[in-house]
Parts: structure tokens; C-alpha cells; sequence
């Protein structure tokens, strides 16, 4: 819980509500280690303590009952990210509940949401994913009021036929009851919403299923950053347990959107970072001589087709960009058998943004990196040499007809990483436009605050303006 991975657009509107209210945003934040400067950068990330510590500071500084329905009346589908787009563009209600309960987690919410269907009745459950105490009735508040079916000036997602309550009704109920026309009943066991299963087949207006793909696609590789047991093994499980009962490959790709083949190849891709994992925790960490200096026992075993830990690696910049042209030199082979497990490559670290800039263009530095995207996403091409991009802002490499950027280091690379990929899914929309098309997203490497996220996508024909014979 301590990673910080809750959006802090929910906090800022804390923040503005009890300014409303008086409230100064210094006493909001208290304690929370969030600077009023923070809350101005929409990309920026919390943890679910310091989420907990601003509500627990407004709920004291806010004795007015409803405290979490003016929270929640606040925020807009936008506020979501692509989550809420998911929902917008969901194409019927139950659509609506599959992709509330499968992913909420990626928007750090205190309540976490699962979805089921007993008989004719769907159910949406809540429950906290921390020690809530009082905090518990603020963050149900809040979740009614953003999806209240009376709610001013807002579309119902999807109609209730009744809600259920885990504490006793509050003196203020009537607000509860003013935001939905279903029946209430509170001091009940669980929080659920339950709906009539038949009615949430309606097709909605605003349904759009490109877009509720791409949003999805997208929706999923954040939960499997996470880590928040969303990855393809659970997808799997879940399409097992779920009736009918028991495993035919091609019905189970066929629901999850995906062909058999590419289900196979990413069950394998799981199995082997699993294999990996498992032999990391088994090997010694004794070092021993390798290339410019001393590397521990584990990358010493890379070297042999075997695995090596990503936090193994020497600190010094130069010991790493040595070791990395070592591996696109060939030095780091990979074994080719059935048993065969992928390397950890060491993250790319730089001293300063002048170390950063001399390397854009470094091959030899970026190759290793470039070759494990490409075989992640079976894209072909890793064992040639990539060409550097001209004066690129982020590295960028030609590998025959696929490209691959990656972003990180610079102050604005969760800017430019968002906006790319925005532009991305926006033009995959229209097939007339020509651009790029996606191939494959990612990150490098499993760590919140320097993920390196990478794209590739396909190389468009034609002449490079640096190579044009253009006239003014």
C-alpha cells in the first residue's frame, strides 16, 4: 500500500471542495508530505496512505454530514482516465459492471469492486482494500454520488433494482435516497448494488466498441504494471471457473478477444518471467569479474543464457552501458531451448541529463534494450542491429519495418509517453489517416517511478525531410 500508484487529481478536488467550504489547503494536507505545487500536475501519483491521511484531515475539518456526496458529485468521467472513457464508450450496462469490477483497481480507489451473476440477478460488490474505520462511509458517499441515477445533469451508467448498505442509516438518509429510485436498505452484510440481469443487455447511446477496446488494451497492461493479480494467468482463470465450466483454448481466446495463437504465446511469455523469478530468489549474490568492473554472481550467470536480476547490476553508468554493449555483441546469448528463460536487463540509469542526451543515439547502449521488446512482443527482428532515429527527444530506433521509442529520464516523459499513445489510439480510429499504427506497448521494467514505457509501431514509407530536396 505504500506505493504510490492513487492519481492525486482525487485528492485536488478535496482540496477545492473545502477551499469552498473555507478550509485552507494547508490544513487539507497536513501530515499527507503533498505540496499545494503538486497538486497541479494531473500525471502525478500518491499513496493510498497519504490518500487516507487527506481524507481522514477533511472528515475532521469537515463536521457537515454528506461529506463524500459533495466529494462525489465533483468528479466527471475525465476524472477517471482511461478507465472512465472505458465506461463512457461501454456498449450496455453490463458491460459497464465487467469493466468497473475487473479494473478499478488501476485508479487506486479505497474500495475495491468485484462483479458476479447469481441467477437473474447481477451483483456488484465493494469492499475496502485497507482498514477504513471512519473514512468507510465518506468513500461509499462519494461512490454513490458519482453514479447516482438522479444526479444532476449527469447520465445514469446503469440503474440499480436495489442497493445495499454495510452500516446502519445515518440521520442524513434522505440524501441517499434522493440520488437513486430503488429501495436502500442499510445495516446490511455487504456493500452491493444488485440489478436485474435481463436490463443490463440494452445497448447504450453512447457505446463505442473500438474504443472500449483500445481503452481496455489499455486498462490492462496498467493493472499487470500493478501488479494487482490482473496479468493474463488470472484472465484465464477466471474464463475457466466462469459456466460453462472447463478448458477449450479457442472459447476462452475467443472471449478474451484474442486469437488461440496469441494466447498460447502470452501464457508461455507468463510462464517463463515466473520460471524467472522463482530461479532469482534461489541464486547467490556473491559478485565476480565481469567487463569494466564487478558485477554480482546473477549477471555473471546471464552471461551464460541463464537469468540475472535487475537490481544486480553495478551503480556506475559506465560499467552498465559496457555490459549492455557486451550484450548486443553477443555476449549475453540466449540459450534456444524449451526450458529457455529471457534475461532481466538492467534498467538504463544516467548521472545527469547531459549523460542522457550523448547516449539517445548510442546503439550499443540501447540495443539490448530495444532486442527484448521486440522478442517480448514477438515482433521479429531482434537479432538485428537497430538503427538510432535522427536527433530524436527520446530514444528512438528503425528496426527494419517496426519502431520502437522509449521514454524516461526527461521531466516531461509521463507528458510525452500519454500524449503519443492519445495520438496513437486516436488516429487507429480512422484507417484513412495515414500514420503509425501500434504494435505493441509496455514497459521496460517494473518500477513505478521509472518505468521506461515504450511503444512500437509500424515505419511509414517514404522520404526523410532531412533527405528531401525541400525549398522554402
Amino acid at each position: 500500500m505504500d506505493r504510490a500508484i492513487v492519481p492525486i487529481v482525487y485528492s485536488a478536488e478535496f482540496v477545492a471542495l473545502l477551499a469552498e467550504e473555507g478550509v485552507s489547503a494547508g490544513d487539507v494536507l497536513r501530515g499527507t508530505g503533498i505540496t499545494r505545487r503538486r497538486l497541479r500536475d494531473a500525471d502525478d501519483l500518491i499513496t493510498h496512505p497519504q490518500q487516507l491521511r487527506v481524507y481522514e484531515n477533511a472528515l475532521a475539518l469537515s463536521p457537515k454530514p454528506g461529506l463524500g456526496f459533495r466529494l462525489g458529485a465533483r468528479f466527471k468521467p475525465g476524472h477517471h482516465g482511461v478507465l472512465g472513457h472505458a465506461i463512457l464508450c461501454a456498449e450496455s450496462g453490463r458491460d459497464v459492471l465487467r469493466i468497473v469490477g475487473h479494473y478499478s483497481r488501476i485508479r487506486g480507489f479505497l474500495l475495491d469492486f468485484r462483479f458476479r451473476e447469481e441467477g437473474g440477478v447481477a451483483i456488484l460488490s465493494a469492499h475496502e482494500i485497507l482498514p477504513l474505520g471512519p473514512i468507510h462511509q465518506v468513500a461509499v458517499e462519494e461512490l454513490l454520488a458519482m453514479f447516482g441515477s438522479r444526479r444532476s445533469g449527469a447520465r445514469s451508467f446503469v440503474q440499480p433494482t436495489e442497493i445495499r448498505i454495510d452500516y446502519r442509516a445515518p440521520a442524513h438518509r434522505a440524501r441517499y435516497e434522493a440520488l437513486y429510485d430503488c429501495p436502500i436498505r442499510f445495516g446490511s452484510d455487504a456493500l452491493e448494488f444488485r440489478f436485474f440481469g435481463k436490463a443490463l443487455d440494452v445497448p447504450r447511446e453512447m457505446s463505442n466498441a473500438e474504443m472500449v477496446r483500445i481503452c481496455e488494451e489499455r486498462c490492462q497492461a496498467i493493472l499487470e504494471r500493478l501488479g494487482s493479480g490482473g496479468h493474463i494467468v488470472d484472465r484465464v482463470r477466471s474464463h475457466l471457473v466462469a459456466p460453462p465450466r472447463g478448458f477449450e483454448l479457442d472459447a476462452v481466446a475467443s472471449r478474451m478477444a484474442m486469437t488461440p495463437r496469441t494466447l498460447r504465446r502470452r501464457l508461455k511469455v507468463r510462464w517463463r518471467r515466473s520460471r524467472a523469478c522463482s530461479a532469482m530468489r534461489m541464486l547467490p549474490t556473491s559478485t565476480a569479474p565481469f567487463g569494466n568492473g564487478s558485477v554480482t554472481h546473477r549477471a555473471a550467470i546471464a552471461a551464460s543464457g541463464q537469468v540475472a536480476h535487475r537490481d544486480s547490476w553495478p551503480a556506475p553508468a559506465e560499467q552498465r552501458r559496457g555490459a549492455a554493449r557486451a550484450f548486443h555483441r553477443g555476449a549475453f546469448a540466449r540459450q534456444r531451448s524449451s526450458s529457455e528463460i529471457h534475461p532481466v536487463i538492467a534498467p538504463p540509469e544516467f548521472k545527469s541529463i547531459r549523460e542522457h542526451v550523448s547516449c539517445l543515439g548510442d546503439v550499443g547502449f540501447w540495443g539490448p534494450y530495444v532486442a527484448e521488446i521486440l522478442e517480448r512482443h514477438d515482433l521479429g527482428g531482434a537479432e538485428r542491429k537497430p538503427v538510432a532515429g535522427f536527433n530524436p527527444t527520446y530514444p528512438t530506433f528503425l528496426c527494419g519495418d517496426v519502431v520502437v521509442k522509449l521514454f524516461g529520464y526527461s521531466r516531461a516523459w509521463r507528458k510525452s509517453h500519454a500524449a503519443e499513445s492519445a495520438a496513437l489510439a486516436l488516429v487507429a480510429t480512422n484507417p484513412e489517416i495515414a500514420a503509425p499504427r501500434l504494435l505493441a506497448e509496455g514497459r521496460l521494467v517494473d518500477n513505478l517511478d521509472a518505468p521506461w514505457p515504450y511503444l512500437a509501431t509500424t515505419r511509414m514509407s517514404g522520404v526523410s525531410w532531412r533527405d528531401a530536396e525541400l525549398s522554402t
